[in-house]
């Protein structure tokens, strides 16, 4: 087997390419909302140095987690890789997942192992983290009140036909070229959806009701920009043709004051956790040698 592509070395501990573009693609997805495969050049470029960044910064946690004698037993990692092991299903298998990478189980099991170790270090570090204190959260929350909503909810139905004919395109064009962008009522949108499949049997109609935070965010604009009771206009990608119909959104429905409070009692903590680690890790730099091979 060939030996993966480093990329970095932090304290003599390797950094490769295959982890690289796994961390660029968790980014991409949490961060961007997109795919890494769909990022503009800007985009990759940014994910590809927060990637490297988080990489780096994971590798001096262990490494100060191993200066401070931290280990882990050989079991919990095994069982950590076991549930990783076990969360693929259907068709991809953790095999192709390894040989995708050019990594063995070796290789997998010690990162894995290196993981752990960091983690539990950094949850110690974060235990001796005092909590905001009920003033700094009364003071906050009184500042950002207004702000703090629920996430964006929508109710609506999307139609929707995949690898479609150019007949079949054509076809769809026509069943909703009349409504697209136009406001509706309710049952006659329905009935014109439900009818849609007796013309093209392959389209699919569906009804969902979704907040922002489980929804792409292409299709979170569309839905913010759309009105009620209307449809939008057809989207055509290269597989797909799509229509959309909204019911209903609540964009700001604020949270009751024991929740508003309780959410800015998070955020605070989160920030100051970010805040401490950040600096903690920029400490790190100094005390470690890092080396970088990204453009070699």
């Amino acid at each position: 087997m060939e030996r993966p592509k480093e990329i970095a070395e932090v304290n003599g501990e390797h950094i490769y390419e295959w982890q690289l573009f796994d961390t660029m693609a968790g980014y991409a997805r949490e961060v961007l909302k997109k795919d890494l495969a769909n990022l503009t050049p800007v985009e990759y470029n940014e994910s590809k140095e927060e990637a490297l960044d988080k990489l780096i910064a994971s590798e001096l946690l262990f490494a100060e987690a191993l200066s401070a004698g931290y280990t882990i037993e050989e079991t919990e990692v095994d069982k950590a890789v076991n549930d990783f092991i076990n969360s693929f299903s259907g068709d991809y298998t953790f095999g192709e997942y390894l040989l995708e990478r050019n990594i063995s189980l070796e290789d997998f099991k010690n990162v894995m192992k290196k993981q752990l170790i960091k983690e539990r270090f950094v949850a110690q570090i974060i235990s001796r983290i005092p909590i905001p204190s009920k003033s700094e959260i009364d003071s906050y929350y009184d500042k950002v009140k207004d702000k703090l909503c629920y996430p964006p909810k929508f109710n609506f139905y999307v139609c929707y036909i995949s690898n479609p004919t150019e007949a079949e395109k054509e076809k769809f064009k026509s069943a909703f070229i009349n409504v697209a962008n136009k406001k509706i009522e309710k049952d006659l949108a329905e009935s014109i959806m439900k009818s849609s499949p007796q013309l093209i049997e392959k389209i699919v109609f569906t009804h969902y009701e979704r907040t922002s935070e489980n929804l792409p965010g292409e299709l979170k604009d569309i839905l913010t920009k759309l009105d009620e009771l209307t449809f939008s206009p057809i989207y055509e990608a290269d597989d797909e043709l799509s229509v959309f119909y909204l019911i209903k959104k609540e964009l700001t429905n604020p949270l009751p004051e024991e929740a508003g409070k309780e959410e800015a009692k998070r955020y605070l903590s989160i920030i100051r956790v970010k805040k401490i680690l950040d600096a903690y890790i920029d400490s790190l730099r100094e005390k470690y040698t890092i080396k970088v091979f990204l453009n070699e």
